[in-house]
């Protein structure tokens, strides 16, 4: 895999860990995910701590990997979030496993 195909799969991936991440806030929130930004940070959707720990657990389960419960704190988006999930060898790998693959750019 080239440099720039690692790029467009790690950026599929953060895409979908975002959808992820704004299905839970709108399920655990009762806000539409249409009015829930990407840079939208946590604090200001309400996400409570209890919520943000819940999400984390939830987050680590989906993914088959420890998610430091800390993350969204110290990640306070979505989108901030997700690329950090999406950087990590053990999130892409799950994520290979669940079928999100990204197809490649070919070049000649």
């Amino acid at each position: 895999m080239t440099a720039s195909q690692a790029q467009t799969f790690e950026e599929g991936s953060a895409s979908v860990i975002a959808a992820w991440i704004i299905r839970y806030i709108e399920e655990m929130k009762g806000i539409p995910s249409s009015a829930i930004p990407r840079e939208a940070e946590f604090a200001s959707l309400g996400l409570e701590s209890t919520i943000a720990l819940a999400m984390t657990g939830d987050l680590s389960d989906w993914l088959e990997t420890h998610i430091d419960p800390m993350a969204p704190y110290q990640h306070p988006t979505i989108d901030a979030l997700s690329r950090a999930l999406a950087a990590e060898p053990e999130v892409q790998a799950r994520l290979r496993t669940l079928g999100v693959f990204v197809a490649p750019t070919w070049t000649r």
